[in-house]
C-alpha cells in the first residue's frame, strides 16, 4: 500500500509540472535519451516517426507509464518506483532547461539593434556565400577579437552577431569546402533578391525549419525555434499553396498514381512467378499489348504503360491492388471502425506476395557458410541478397502513398496520430517524407501539393534503384585491364594481407595520388583498384589492429596459389558475401553483385539472378514509356512548374529526378542504352567514349535535345568550352524550358570569359529551377567577374546592380 502511495503522489507531482503555466507555454521536445530503460521504450512506441513534444506529449507518456506500471507487482513493480524517481529527476532538468530557456525567450523579445530574423537569407558582404539565420545575440557570445572579418567594421565587435546556416554550394565553391554553422557580424551581412533566396544544407530542414515559404521568400523555423526567438514568423499561419499549384500538381498525381501501380503490378506478378521470363525484352510500337492508363488492367494499345508479354494474373494483380486501394483510400478519407482492420488486410497481402518471392529465392540458395563462422547480423546492410524482394517493397510503397494511403502496416495503425500530429516518415534514401498535417488537410491546393511531392519522393525511389542498378552493370560489362574477379583471394604484394574483392573499378575514384602503396607502382593510379576485406587475423599480426574495407591498386595485389590459405576471416564478409565455396577456394557474392558484375561469376543456373536480370531491363522499358506519355500528354509543363513551388530542396530534387528522366526519354531503346553507356563512362573519367558514344546516339536521332545537353555536359569537363556551347544550344532550340542546357551554356559563356552572356544565361536556368545547386553560385561569380571588367549590368530579380 506504501509503494501504492509512492507510487500516485509520484504521478500527481509528474502530472502537475505538465499543467504549468511554464510547460504548457513552451515548445520542447521530450530527451527521451534522460529517461529510465522503460519509459524510453515507451516514449518510442508512442512516437514511432516524431518525437514527443511539449506538455501534450508529456502527459501521454506519464499516463501511458503510469498505467503499464499499476500492472505490475513484487520487484517489478519496485523497479517501476525506481524509475519514477529518475524520470522526476529527468523532469527537474528538463524544468531547468525551460527555465533558462524561458529567460533567454524574454531577453531575445528586446530587438534592440537587431536587424534580422531568424529564417531570413542573406549574403557575407565580404565573402559572397548566402545562408539562412538561425539564431542571433544582440552583442558576440564569443571571442571575436581576432577574427578577420572584424577588423575593417565600423562598429567592430559592439553589434549583433548571427548564427548563419550557409548554402552548401556557396561553401565548396567560395570557401573552399563544407561548413556547418558561421558566426557573422551584422554589419557583414546583406539582404537578397527574393530570386536567390532558395539556399540548401543538410541541417537546414528538419530541427530548425519546416520548409521554404515561396511568398515570403523566408524559412519558417519550428515551433521550438519560433519559441526561442519571438516575432520570428511574419505570419500564424504558414503559407498555402495557390489553386494553380495544386491543379497542376493534382495531374501529375494522377500519372504517377497510374505508374506506380503498374510498376508494382509488374514486380508482383514477378513475385508470384506469373510472369514468362523467356521473352526477351522489347520496346514498345503499335502492336504491343499494353496496361490500361486508367490502371483498369484491360488489354488495350494505347500510348501508356507497355507490358509485352505479361499474362493475365498480372492484369488481374493490378486490378485487384487497384480495387483494394480505392477502398483504402476511402477509409483514409472516411474514417471509420474498421479502418485498421480493412487497412492491415491489405498489408498482410502484400507481405505474402514478398514471402512468396523471398522463399523461392531461398531455396535456389545454398545456407551461408563462412570460414570463421560469421554471420549475417543486419539483412539491411550491404548490397542486397534478393533484388526483387527489395524492388517490391520500393513499388508497394510507391502505390500505397500516390493513393495517400500509409506507406506500410505500421504506418496504418499509427496514421491517425502520425497525421494529427504532423509527423514525418522516413522513405528508403533515408530523407522524410512529410506527413499531410491539419492545416494542409483543410487546404485542398496545399493537400494536393504535398501528396503530389511525397508521391513522388517514392517514385523516385523506384527509378533510382532501377536506374543505379543498371548503371552498375553497364559499368561493369567491360573487363578489359581487369585482372581479379569478385569473390577471389588476393594477397597485397607489399603489406601481405589476404583479402576477398567485392569491387572494383577501372579507375580509382578517390583520390589516391598520395598513398604510400600506390608510390613507386609502374602505372601509378592509371590502373584498375579493388575494393576487398580483409582477414582479420592478418591485419592483427600484419597491420598492427583490425582494419576495414581495403582500397588496392591492380598492381599491389596477387592470386593464391594454395586454396588452403584462401578460407579468410571478417565480420564484413556476410554482408557481401552468399557462402565460401570450399571446392574453388572463392566466395560467392550476394546477387546484387552478382548483377553489377555479370561477366565476375557467369552461372547458366541462377534463376532468381535470371528473373531479376530479366526484370529490370523490362522495367526501364516501363518506365522510359510512362516518360514519353508524360512528355506527350504535356504534363512536362506542370513538373516545371513544381520545381517553383517546391517547398524544400528535397522535393524540388525528387521532380528535377523525374523531369530529366522525361527528357531523356526515347521510343529507340538502343539509343537510351547508348546514353546509359555515355553515363558510365563519365562516371569512369573516360570522356574520350563517352563523346564516342554521344556521336552514336546523335546519328540515330538528331532531334533528342537530352542527348545534346549530355554531349554539352561532358565538352565542358573536359574544357572544350565552345563545343558545349554550341551543344548547349542545340538543346536549348529543341527544348527551350531545358533548365540543365540553360546552366551548361552558362559554364561554356563563362568558361569563354563572355561573362555578361553567361549571366543571362545563369539567370535563366534559375528562373526555370529556382532549387537548382550551384547556379546562384555561378550568377554571383560571373557577376562579380563583369564588375571587375568595369562592366555595368541591372537585373532587379537578380540583384544585379553597378
Amino acid at each position: 500500500m506504501a509503494s501504492r502511495e509512492v507510487s500516485l503522489a509520484l504521478y500527481r507531482a509528474m502530472w502537475r509540472w505538465t499543467t504549468s503555466e511554464r510547460t504548457r507555454s513552451s515548445r520542447f521536445t521530450i530527451p527521451v535519451d534522460t529517461l529510465p530503460e522503460n519509459m524510453a521504450q515507451i516514449a518510442l512506441r508512442l512516437t514511432r516517426d516524431a518525437p514527443l513534444s511539449g506538455a501534450l506529449g508529456a502527459q501521454a507518456l506519464i499516463r501511458t507509464a503510469w498505467r503499464e506500471g499499476a500492472q505490475l507487482a513484487g520487484d517489478a513493480a519496485t523497479r517501476a518506483l525506481d524509475d519514477g524517481f529518475k524520470a522526476l529527476r529527468a523532469i527537474g532538468e528538463v524544468q531547468r532547461a525551460l527555465d533558462e530557456l524561458a529567460a533567454q525567450r524574454a531577453e531575445r523579445a528586446v530587438r534592440t539593434g537587431v536587424v534580422f530574423n531568424v529564417g531570413e537569407v542573406l549574403r557575407h558582404a565580404k565573402y559572397g556565400y548566402r545562408g539562412v539565420v538561425a539564431g542571433w545575440d544582440r552583442r558576440p557570445q564569443l571571442d571575436v577579437s581576432g577574427w578577420d572579418g572584424l577588423r575593417s567594421l565600423p562598429s567592430g565587435a559592439e553589434q549583433p552577431f548571427y548564427r548563419i546556416i550557409p548554402d552548401v554550394a556557396d561553401c565548396n565553391e567560395l570557401l573552399g569546402g563544407p561548413r556547418e554553422m558561421k558566426y557573422v557580424a551584422q554589419e557583414n551581412l546583406q539582404r537578397l533578391p527574393p530570386a536567390l533566396r532558395r539556399v540548401h544544407h543538410p541541417a537546414l530542414v528538419g530541427s530548425l525549419f519546416s520548409h521554404f515559404d515561396p511568398s515570403t521568400a523566408t524559412f519558417i523555423p519550428t515551433d521550438e525555434l519560433a519559441f526561442a526567438y519571438p516575432g520570428s514568423r511574419s505570419k500564424e499561419r504558414e503559407d498555402s499553396a495557390t489553386s494553380a499549384e495544386g491543379s497542376e500538381a493534382q495531374r501529375v498525381l494522377d500519372a504517377v498514381r497510374t505508374m506506380a501501380a503498374q510498376l508494382d503490378g509488374f514486380v508482383a506478378a514477378v513475385a508470384n512467378h506469373t510472369l514468362r521470363t523467356d521473352a526477351a525484352p522489347r520496346a514498345r510500337d503499335s502492336t504491343s499489348p499494353t496496361l490500361d492508363p486508367t490502371g483498369a488492367g484491360r488489354r488495350t494499345n494505347a500510348d501508356a504503360g507497355p507490358l509485352a508479354d505479361a499474362d493475365a494474373d498480372h492484369f488481374a494483380s493490378t486490378q485487384a491492388r487497384a480495387a483494394s486501394d480505392a477502398a483504402a483510400a476511402s477509409s483514409v478519407q472516411n474514417p471509420t471502425d474498421t479502418d485498421e482492420t480493412s487497412a492491415s488486410a491489405v498489408s498482410a497481402e502484400e507481405d505474402a506476395d514478398v514471402s512468396t518471392f523471398t522463399s523461392d529465392a531461398r531455396r535456389h540458395r545454398k545456407p551461408p557458410l563462412f570460414p570463421g563462422g560469421e554471420e549475417v547480423q543486419d539483412h539491411s546492410l550491404g548490397p542486397s541478397r534478393d533484388m526483387m524482394g527489395v524492388l517490391m517493397r520500393f513499388t508497394t510503397r510507391a502505390r500505397r502513398v500516390a493513393q495517400g494511403l500509409p506507406s506500410d502496416e505500421a504506418g496504418v495503425n499509427a496514421g491517425g496520430a502520425q497525421r494529427a500530429a504532423g509527423g514525418t516518415r522516413r522513405s528508403g534514401r533515408g530523407r522524410e517524407r512529410v506527413a499531410i498535417s491539419s492545416d494542409e488537410a483543410a487546404d485542398q491546393p496545399s493537400r494536393q501539393l504535398r501528396q503530389s511531392f511525397n508521391a513522388m519522393r517514392e517514385l523516385v525511389e523506384v527509378i533510382d534503384f532501377v536506374s543505379v542498378n543498371a548503371a552498375e552493370r553497364s559499368a561493369h560489362s567491360d573487363r578489359s585491364e581487369i585482372a581479379f574477379s569478385i569473390g577471389q583471394v588476393l594477397r597485397h604484394k607489399r603489406f601481405g594481407f589476404r583479402a576477398a574483392v567485392f569491387g572494383w573499378e577501372r579507375r580509382p575514384q578517390i583520390d589516391v595520388s598520395s598513398w604510400d602503396g600506390v608510390a613507386g607502382l609502374p602505372s601509378g593510379s592509371a590502373q584498375p583498384f579493388y575494393r576487398c576485406v580483409p582477414d582479420m587475423s592478418d591485419c592483427v599480426s600484419l597491420l598492427g589492429g583490425p582494419r576495414g574495407v581495403r582500397y588496392v591498386a591492380q598492381e599491389n595485389l596477387e592470386p593464391l596459389s594454395d586454396v588452403s590459405e584462401r578460407a579468410i576471416s571478417h565480420e564484413l564478409l556476410p554482408q557481401v558475401f552468399e557462402r565460401y565455396d570450399e571446392a574453388s577456394g572463392n566466395f560467392v557474392p550476394v546477387q546484387q553483385l552478382r548483377y553489377w558484375y555479370p561477366l565476375d561469376s557467369p552461372s547458366n543456373d541462377d534463376a532468381p539472378l535470371a528473373r531479376a536480370v530479366h526484370s529490370l531491363e523490362r522495367l526501364q522499358v516501363l518506365l522510359n514509356t510512362h516518360a514519353l506519355d508524360a512528355k506527350r500528354s504535356g504534363l512536362l509543363g506542370p513538373m516545371l512548374n513544381l520545381l517553383k513551388a517546391a517547398r524544400t530542396f528535397d522535393d524540388a530534387a525528387d521532380v528535377e529526378r523525374v523531369v530529366n528522366m522525361v527528357f531523356s526519354a526515347h521510343e529507340d531503346t538502343r539509343l537510351m542504352m547508348l546514353l546509359q553507356q555515355s553515363r558510365a563512362a563519365v562516371d569512369c573519367g573516360e570522356f574520350e567514349s563517352a563523346l564516342r558514344t554521344l556521336h552514336a546516339a546523335l546519328d540515330a536521332d538528331r532531334t533528342h535535345a537530352q542527348t545534346w545537353f549530355m554531349l554539352a555536359s561532358v565538352h565542358s569537363r573536359d574544357g572544350a568550352h565552345e563545343e558545349s556551347m554550341r551543344a548547349a544550344e542545340q538543346c536549348l532550340q529543341l527544348e527551350p524550358r531545358h533548365f540543365g542546357a540553360l546552366a551548361a551554356r552558362g559554364a561554356a559563356l563563362r568558361g569563354l570569359r563572355r561573362y555578361d552572356e553567361a549571366l543571362d544565361s545563369y539567370e535563366m536556368a534559375l528562373a526555370a529551377h529556382p532549387w537548382a545547386l550551384g547556379t546562384a553560385t555561378a550568377i554571383y561569380k560571373a557577376r562579380r567577374a563583369v564588375e571587375l571588367r568595369g562592366g555595368r549590368r541591372v537585373n532587379a530579380s537578380f540583384g544585379g546592380g553597378a
